[in-house]
């Protein structure tokens, strides 16, 4: 988990906050559009990996992602790619709590979750649908 923030803070004082950023994007806007109608397919997947990184990651850019997905790809395919890269970017965020942070978060709150696991062992095959 040290070397994933160690990842994402040095990536950010990299240059990662100017390319994910409105201007950068409008200044770029002719190079990407270009780049999107010669490798349309390719650049759709991209674009979506990167939603999935910047969703798990929790960055403070999506906005900016989504904005991007309707600029570049219009509104109809930008929101069905922002729609997968999300949810799988939420999908990807809980599966790499729940492994990596998981057993830390019940050794260190084990006295405040000790009614929930034993009402989750008990009865956690229904309340987990609702």
């Amino acid at each position: 988990m040290v070397l994933f923030i160690i990842v994402v803070v040095l990536a950010w004082h990299a240059g990662l906050r100017d390319v994910l950023s409105v201007t950068y994007l409008r200044s770029a806007r002719v190079q990407l559009l270009a780049f999107i109608r010669a490798h349309h397919a390719p650049a759709a997947v991209l674009f979506v990996i990167i939603y999935v990184g910047v969703c798990a990651a929790t960055l403070p850019v999506t906005a900016v992602m989504m904005f991007a997905a309707g600029v570049l790809f219009g509104f109809r395919e930008g929101l069905a790619l922002t729609l997968v890269g999300a949810t799988c970017g939420a999908g990807a965020a809980f599966l790499v709590s729940r492994h990596l942070l998981g057993s830390w978060l019940q050794r260190r709150f084990a006295a405040q979750l000790a009614a929930f696991n034993r009402e989750f062992a008990a009865h956690g095959d229904r309340k987990s649908v609702v």
